[in-house]
């Protein structure tokens, strides 16, 4: 499990120039984002400067959120050579969550980090230390939520062979409700109270005004945990079905 781990972690290494493009690519739309924020918040200095580390974060949150399990599993079953991982003494959900986290550890150390360096002046006016820590378990829950609900649409491929569309919607979801582009408070009331009710907006939001020191009070903090372990335990088990049906669904049909 360790071997496969280094071997994805290793292969961000490899890949320099796209590594390169990456990071690239991410400090432009942090750029444009952070010039339109500046400009819809000309007359408010500091709501510029919050919305600014806001984008920042949601950014890295990004590469933490990754769906690349989803294209890890969806190959595999594409090409048939999900038979022969079955085989293998690693259990197959496992084996793909071990290159997932490979990939994504990798994507942190050469993506993240170089973007949070980047703009560390920037983001070192509204962070503090110990509210990034308090908000870690709200990110590692998140991190595993946004696993179970890819890793879902990946054996989706099992029945839909172009599951992309449903990896795409769900990608597009999680981004508007959870307040990836826009933060959830700028959004209508009505629409707001509806997305309030929704587990996605621990993934982005909260998370992001923990460290920004907008959301304070044990009640508040342990009520958004509960929450999102809740969501993410509930996510895990319609995997776990899923998978177990695809299985049998494959034994039969196959022998």
């Amino acid at each position: 499990m360790i071997y496969i781990f280094k071997m994805e972690y290793r292969r961000c290494l490899v890949y320099k120039s796209e590594v390169l493009f990456s990071v690239v690519s991410s400090a432009i739309s942090i750029l444009v984002q952070m010039a339109l924020w500046k400009y819809l918040y000309r007359d408010n200095w500091a709501r510029a400067e919050y919305m600014t580390a806001y984008v920042i974060l949601s950014v890295i949150l990004g590469i933490i959120y990754s769906n690349t399990i989803y294209y890890t599993i969806t190959e595999k079953i594409a090409n048939g050579n999900f038979a022969l991982e079955l085989l293998k003494p690693v259990d197959f959900l496992v084996l793909h969550y071990m290159r997932s986290l490979g990939n994504i550890c990798g994507q942190i150390s050469f993506r993240a980090v170089p973007i949070s360096i980047l703009f560390w002046p920037i983001i070192s006016k509204n962070i503090n230390i110990i509210l990034v820590i308090k908000a870690l378990p709200f990110i590692v829950a998140g991190h595993i939520f946004c696993t179970a609900l890819f890793m879902w649409c990946g054996l989706i491929s099992f029945v839909i062979v172009e599951s992309w569309a449903i990896r795409r919607l769900t990608d597009n979801t999680i981004s508007f409700l959870a307040g990836a582009v826009i933060p959830i408070a700028v959004f209508p009331d009505s629409l707001e109270k509806i997305v309030r009710a929704l587990p996605f907006q621990y993934l982005y939001d909260y998370p992001i005004r923990i460290i920004l020191g907008e959301l304070t009070g044990y009640e508040i903090y342990m009520k958004g945990l509960i929450s999102i372990v809740h969501g993410f335990l509930v996510m895990w088990v319609v995997v776990f079905v899923t998978f177990r049906l695809a299985i049998r669904n494959c034994t039969i049909q196959g022998g």
